[in-house]
């Protein structure tokens, strides 16, 4: 193949992103680090809808992740298995 016509590497941030973002996630609390680099690199170079909500602890991360998926789901959201907040640590 030549490389006119390769596909530019993809790497696991943006798998990640994309998986997230076909799941309807909206918000994601994390603590940015080295290996949670490349997630963010590709969210600010992809158009998403997901709102990253950096933190500097892990129990606010929890704390902010569950107060937003109470809220989406008591108020707008189906009672499914679609949780609106994902922590990452």
């Amino acid at each position: 193949m030549s490389k006119k016509n390769a596909k530019p590497a993809v790497n696991g941030g943006e798998i990640l992103l994309k998986a997230v973002a076909e799941e309807g996630i909206e918000w994601i609390f994390g603590i940015p680090g080295g290996e949670f680099l490349p997630f963010l690199e590709a969210a600010t170079r992809l158009e998403t809808r997901i709102t990253y909500v950096g933190v500097r602890h892990e129990q606010a991360c929890g704390m902010m992740a569950d107060a937003v998926a109470r809220v989406k789901i008591s108020t707008s959201m189906p009672r499914r298995a679609r949780c609106s907040a994902l922590c990452s640590t």
